[in-house]
């Protein structure tokens, strides 16, 4: 996996043996590791992926991987946006609206964002948050 001795990971794992296995081999390697529960609201989940920098979500189950893939696809870091919200073509109230609406936030999800981008850019195509957005995706 590329892992080195401080490298970060979040885990959703089930309390199984296997489970306990992954733990200690990150005691083991001094893999720094959270374990979060499958139960995680989606958004609280993205928050913390971005929050503690991990390298790598590790997931287990259908209720894992579906949470995983929806925090990966749907999610963006918020730190990223206000950045690339300078990049647009926007007056200053929209801009300062922009900024406080994200004031707060470690990711936001794509509802939110196209929610929004039509309130406070109705004059601006949407496509652009498709187009432009992909590198303020979270990742692991």
């Amino acid at each position: 996996m590329g892992l080195v001795t401080g490298d970060r990971i979040v885990m959703i794992l089930p309390t199984t043996l296997e489970g306990i296995y992954v733990i200690e081999a990150c005691k083991r390697l001094g893999i720094i590791y959270a374990c979060v529960p499958s139960s995680l609201p989606a958004q609280s989940l993205a928050d913390r992926v971005e929050d503690t920098g991990a390298k790598i979500l590790v997931v287990s189950g259908q209720s894992g991987l579906a949470l995983g893939n929806q925090v990966l696809t749907d999610f963006y870091r918020a730190a990223d946006l206000l950045l690339w919200i300078n990049d647009l073509k926007l007056n200053e109230l929209q801009v300062q609206r922009f900024k406080a609406a994200l004031a707060g936030h470690i990711t936001v999800s794509s509802d939110y964002l196209r929610s929004l981008w039509q309130q406070i850019a109705p004059d601006h195509a949407s496509h652009v948050l498709g187009e432009r957005l992909a590198h303020c995706k979270v990742s692991t």
